[in-house]
């Protein structure tokens, strides 16, 4: 069955190999007992899976009571046909799912605020954001769903395929550690090849912001600073560090500006203005060691910018809320470690000097 698989050519309409559901476990003598709190109230939350045979199958019950004990009195419960799977809270809801792909939204006091939401197969994953306004939802066919969490709630991305969880991996299987979620409320998801994806509204597709840790361009970087090591993208890279290989230096400079690359455009996509000037130094360095002049002038003179640095269509002064000139004047040292580029360092080194002479 491996080698068939293997065989099957890589098509994005080819359902990926189903993810588990999700599942409750009893941490409890015979039940699941969870706190959420709802509006101002804490509810007591007592979960049955299997409660009662009936003739036309098992019934699975929630009910919440008085105090966090079975025996105090109830507050109000639920019958449900099909066990429960995950319970979880926002301000305004009380969600439950179910294993037939059934989402349930309850208010505090029992009430139903829509019917059942039927999903197209159960949920494999299901987060409420730490702000408690957005519920992301995976499922087992690896599709994601993302809502406000209004009174009722609003669809943000509906039914979207998960493209890197339906590739094609003769090595491994890929499967769905964590869901997270960018400043601006995008789900981040963090793949067990050691990958993170988020997906952009703006494009219409996911976006790759960490590699798998095993690709070959995805070179193990210096140790980064602790005052980077606790910004966004580090914490996102913590299970991709990169591979260390021996390569001819030429080939090693040359991957390791790729993947530095790809690290400063994922600072910019997630507005990380810290990791950008960090990797945009290393960038630099790693330029001057290999001698790239070329590309160092393109980027010593957006950060310098025209002559009389009118911002324009095309030029802005800043970056992720820093000055380009602040940047330039950290980078541009770098360059002066490789002499044969001496010439281009004392180029750009002047220029700095009588901007900074005309704007005193």
């Amino acid at each position: 069955p491996a080698a068939a698989q293997a065989a099957l050519p890589a098509s994005p309409s080819r359902p990926c190999p189903g993810l588990p559901p999700m599942f409750l476990t009893n941490n409890r003598q015979n039940h699941y007992f969870t706190q959420h709190k709802v509006g101002a109230k804490v509810l007591n939350i007592f979960v049955q899976n299997d409660h009662v045979r009936s003739p036309a199958g098992p019934l699975h019950r929630v009910s919440v009571h008085v105090a966090a004990s079975l025996t105090s009195p109830i507050l109000w419960e639920l019958m449900l046909p099909s066990s429960i799977t995950a319970v979880l809270s926002s301000p305004h809801h009380l969600l439950l799912s179910c294993r037939d792909a059934t989402l349930h939204l309850l208010g505090s006091t029992g009430s139903r605020l829509l019917p059942p939401i039927s999903l197209p197969s159960p949920p494999h994953k299901l987060t409420v954001s730490p702000t408690g306004d957005i519920l992301a939802c995976v499922t087992t066919n690896a599709r994601l769903f993302l809502w406000k969490l209004e009174k009722i709630p609003k669809i943000v991305i509906r039914n979207e395929e998960i493209g890197p969880l339906n590739r094609i991996n003769k090595k491994q299987s890929i499967s769905l550690m964590k869901i997270s979620f960018t400043p601006d409320k995008q789900p981040i998801l963090s793949l067990s090849d050691g990958s993170v994806h988020t997906y952009s509204p703006d494009l219409g597709c996911w976006v790759q912001l960490v590699p798998a840790r095993n690709s070959p361009t995805n070179l193990k970087l210096a140790t980064t600073p602790p005052s980077v090591a606790c910004q966004p993208l580090a914490q996102l890279s913590a299970s991709s560090t990169g591979l260390t290989m021996k390569l001819e230096e030429k080939t090693e400079i040359s991957c390791m500006v790729s993947s530095i690359e790809a690290k400063l455009s994922s600072s910019l996509f997630l507005g990380s203005s810290g990791e950008y000037r960090y990797w945009l130094g290393a960038l630099v360095k790693n330029l001057a060691r290999g001698g790239h002049e070329a590309r160092l002038r393109t980027i010593l003179d957006d950060l310098l910018g025209p002559p009389d640095r009118k911002e324009t269509e095309n030029w802005k002064s800043e970056i992720l809320g820093t000055q380009k000139k602040a940047m330039l004047e950290e980078v541009l040292p770098y360059v002066a470690t490789n002499m044969a580029l001496q010439r281009l360092y004392s180029e750009y080194k002047g220029q700095v000097k009588e901007k900074t002479d005309l704007f005193a």
